[in-house]
């Protein structure tokens, strides 16, 4: 009977590990991280990655917010441009640069989409940006939205028009 618990627990071992292998998996493709060509164009949005995603609520009660996150990397000498151009649901942005700045927007105004956050990111520093996007109230939703992020030339009109402050 030992013999038998044994084995039991060696396969609870194994499920739990496999489990826990495929979430960190997951996990890390979650958070991938993408780095754009530095564009000279002057088209707004012009070369920008574009980039689909969604927001899943978590169906816990109460539901929890669950953001979507990713990494994009910025070189010094130029500016980033971070702006949904569609949203199911009004969302907002947080953008965290990687000396620990953060830049927040909620509605950025621009025509196509009003409601639609737009980060601009004037001094663009070396290394790896956190974009977080989640509900503007902060609630749980399903909500679908797309990206478009852009390394520009420093003074690059009218990507870099209007720099964002940073909390």
């Amino acid at each position: 009977m030992i013999a038998h618990g044994n084995t039991c627990l060696r396969s609870i071992a194994a499920t739990l590990l496999a489990g826990f292998l495929l979430l960190a998996t997951a996990t890390s493709l979650y958070a991938q991280q993408l780095s754009p060509p530095p564009q000279t164009c002057t088209t707004l949005n012009c070369g920008a990655l574009s980039l689909p995603g969604r927001i899943n609520g978590h169906p816990a009660t109460p539901a929890i917010a669950i953001p979507w996150v990713t990494q994009i990397a910025g070189r010094a000498n130029g500016c980033m441009r971070f702006q949904l151009t569609a949203e199911s649901k009004n969302l907002a942005m947080s953008v965290v640069a990687p000396d620990g700045a953060v830049f927040t927007n909620d509605n950025g105004a621009v025509p196509a989409c009003p409601s639609c956050p737009l980060v601009v990111v004037g001094a663009a520093r070396n290394g790896f940006f956190t974009i977080v996007i989640g509900t503007a109230n902060g609630l749980s939703a399903e909500a679908s939205f797309t990206l478009s992020a852009g390394l520009y030339n420093t003074g690059n009109s009218p990507n870099c028009n209007n720099p964002t402050t940073p909390r």
